[in-house]
């Protein structure tokens, strides 16, 4: 008998009823960031379900509810945004680069060091230009060395002047020229 009351009249009484027969019961659990400080109590109990909310950082961090009610999943990720968000200002590993290069010329070597500017200077009528927009470094001869080589054949032209001396106790030789041309 005392089995058919607590099953029925009493369980029913307990389901049914608005007055709260049974306050003492409830159940209870814990939520923190892993310090005392930031510990917070859920109770769950007949009239109200408490909520968890999981926020991200605005442009830095994802977080996404998915699933059921008895099965829900929950996805922290990094926000397809976070690269365009962090301030890296205070980080020296990355503001402090000691990255570079070292540069050789003949038997001269150097270091460059990042943010250093490497100046290139032409030197016995050669010359550099720098085009900024296309990011091009052009060397070559001034335009007035370059003519002067274009030129060579004209200028050589019946200037032209060879000795043959030939090896003789006393040598003889012939100049040729345009005037005077060698005949074999």
């Amino acid at each position: 008998k005392l089995v058919q009351n607590i099953t029925g009249d009493v369980i029913n009484q307990i389901n049914t009823t608005t007055s709260n027969p049974v306050t003492n019961i409830d159940g209870k659990f814990k939520v923190s960031d892993g310090t005392s400080a930031n510990t917070k109590t859920l109770t769950i109990s007949k009239s109200g379900v408490p909520e968890i909310q999981f926020k991200g950082e605005t442009n830095k961090i994802a977080v996404e509810v998915a699933g059921t009610d008895s099965v829900p999943v929950v996805t922290v990720k990094a926000d397809p945004n976070l690269g365009q968000n962090i301030d890296i200002s205070n980080n020296s590993t990355i503001t402090n680069l000691s990255g570079g290069f070292n540069v050789k010329a003949g038997a001269n070597t150097g270091a460059i060091q990042a943010g250093n500017t490497l100046e290139f200077a032409g030197k016995n009528y050669v010359e550099a230009t720098y085009d900024t927009a296309a990011k091009k470094m052009t060397i070559g001869l001034d335009d007035a060395t370059k003519t002067k080589i274009d030129n060579i054949g004209t200028t050589i032209g019946a200037a032209a002047k060879w000795t043959i001396q030939d090896a003789e106790a006393v040598p003889g030789s012939k100049q040729i020229d345009a005037a005077t041309p060698l005949v074999v």
